[in-house]
């Protein structure tokens, strides 16, 4: 067959040269592309959200209200690099939230239609000491993870958990936290956020049924259903402030006197999940911020640097051992 092949080939293009190759191989040479198909996929390390190359990029249109750097009162020796890098991080927030707020505002009126019938259920199961109790909370813990990967620039938002939550006729439950979860949960540990709080949000990924007594299981389970909670006003506090400083109206206020306490609160909130005392120290800071945001001279020029949902799976599978 394969010298048929030839003469037809030399008869149609005389002056080429062919070379023909047969896909049968012989025991010793298959043992290579096998061995090569075979290998277990690598893992790869996503760089960190936050480094040092990271700057807020101005021009000259902003130094009507500088004062020092980004409308400092006091300049502290040793501030300056840290403010940056808070300053930059909140800034990729609010780019990201111009694409993704209406999404993450969808995801969060699903979640709180909900709310008040699945606390009710899981008060019922925490009391029986169900076990699906422990599972549903570390679940809807990880929808409100989800909630807040909407305002990381990296998340692509179809692979976040569905915002739908179980029903009480449920039959089955997921005893390993589902890949889409551990990616909402990655994409926020992969960003700067209060270390006591990551190390909460790792507690979550890991803690499962396994057969605890009713003591042990009662404790995780109230602990996840309290995580869960918290996790809750984290996403209302991050969804108003974005609805209220993606307002570009939000320049023309002035002073701490006309900042609502409600909005105040919810700025401790996000401030101390996310890690940015700026926001604090003085309200100039974060109005220069805001300023620069909505006359488009503060900016990030942002490149992906988490990894994707294809490269987290492969990652994912790499490393945890569990359903995928």
């Amino acid at each position: 067959m394969h010298e048929q092949i030839k003469v037809a080939l030399n008869r149609y293009f005389p002056d080429q040269p062919v070379c023909s190759i047969s896909g049968d191989l012989d025991a010793e040479c298959s043992t290579v592309p096998d061995e090569a198909l075979h290998q277990p996929p690598k893992a790869g390390v996503p760089r960190p959200y936050a480094d040092d190359s990271r700057i807020i990029l101005h021009d000259h249109s902003l130094k009507k209200f500088w004062k020092g750097k980004l409308n400092r009162p006091k300049i502290i020796k040793g501030r300056e690099k840290v403010c940056t890098q808070q300053e930059s991080r909140f800034l990729i927030q609010l780019q990201t939230g111009l694409k993704n707020h209406a999404d993450a505002k969808n995801y969060f009126a699903c979640l709180t239609t909900q709310q008040t019938g699945l606390d009710q259920e899981l008060s019922y199961r925490l009391a029986h000491g169900s076990y699906k109790a422990l599972s549903w909370s570390r679940d809807l813990a990880s929808k409100w993870l989800a909630l807040l990967a909407h305002y990381i620039p990296d998340a692509e938002l179809q692979f976040l958990p569905f915002a739908g939550t179980h029903g009480p006729g449920i039959d089955f439950v997921h005893h390993e936290m589902p890949i889409e979860a551990v990616y909402a949960a990655a994409l926020l540990l992969c960003t700067k956020i209060k270390p006591t709080i990551a190390e909460i949000i790792k507690d979550i990924v890991t803690t499962k049924f396994e057969g605890q007594d009713a003591a042990a299981q009662l404790s995780l389970s109230l602990k996840l259903y309290g995580t869960a909670k918290f996790l809750e006003q984290v996403g209302r506090a991050q969804i108003e402030l974005m609805d209220a400083w993606l307002n570009p109206s939000i320049v023309d206020r002035r002073g701490d006197a006309n900042i609502p306490r409600g909005e105040d609160r919810n700025a401790g909130i996000f401030r101390d999940f996310h890690d940015l005392g700026f926001i604090v120290n003085s309200p100039e800071p974060l109005n220069s911020v805001l300023q620069g945001f909505h006359a488009g001279t503060a900016r990030i020029d942002h490149d992906r640097i988490l990894p994707s949902f294809e490269e987290f799976r492969t990652l994912y599978r790499a490393t945890y051992v569990g359903p995928v």
